[in-house]
């Protein structure tokens, strides 16, 4: 009697479990993720399509859409496959599209460090601010601070190059340079 109660309890479990979709049925799994590589103070993470904040975890994947805000003094690391960025305090940055070839992140406040280890021709990575948008254009180091309150963002390149593009904008900025973005309709360039 045991051995046919046992074995009508397996059927049953082995339907219930045939009968649960998995997640790749329902849905594809993120072609590319980052990750938060490192921590250092108060900072929050909020998942894509969500509406709350939450404390950021250390090696938490982030995919598209995803935000993260370091507080006042805190500092953060987020990688993406050879892209390393360095969040600094009160930073509002935003995982705006990841895909394989393509890394889109929105600054909307703050100070980020890319560094860029190894960008292939078929690659992007683009960051977008108020005041325009900057598309790394070879391996390499920048520094990009947002200051909403002015309508200006600041891009440095330490080495590399970046194309700058907007309403009425198109520059390229080489290795050594800085120019600040004034504005957010019709942005001007100032070296």
């Amino acid at each position: 009697m045991k051995t046919t109660k046992l074995g009508l309890v397996a059927a049953a479990l082995a339907a219930a479990l045939l009968a649960v979709p998995t997640f790749a049925q329902d849905q594809d799994p993120p072609g590319i993720a980052a990750r938060v590589a490192f921590l250092s103070g108060v900072v929050s993470l909020e998942a894509g399509g969500a509406d709350d904040w939450s404390s950021a975890p250390l090696n938490y994947p982030m995919v598209s859409g995803d935000r993260i805000f370091t507080g006042d003094g805190a500092r953060a690391a987020v990688q993406c496959g050879s892209t390393d960025i360095r969040l600094w305090g009160d930073t509002d940055a935003t995982l705006t599209n990841l895909t394989d070839g393509y890394q889109q992140i929105g600054l909307s406040q703050g100070s980020i460090h890319v560094r860029v280890f190894n960008l292939n021709s078929d690659e992007t990575v683009e960051v977008d601010t108020p005041s325009g948008a900057i598309m790394i254009g070879a391996s390499g180091d920048y520094r990009i601070n947002v200051y909403p309150d002015q309508q200006a963002s600041l891009v440095v390149v330490n080495s590399g190059w970046v194309q700058l593009a907007g309403p009425g904008l198109n520059q390229e900025v080489d290795q050594g340079e800085a120019v600040q973005l004034y504005g957010t309709d019709n942005p001007e360039v100032g070296l």
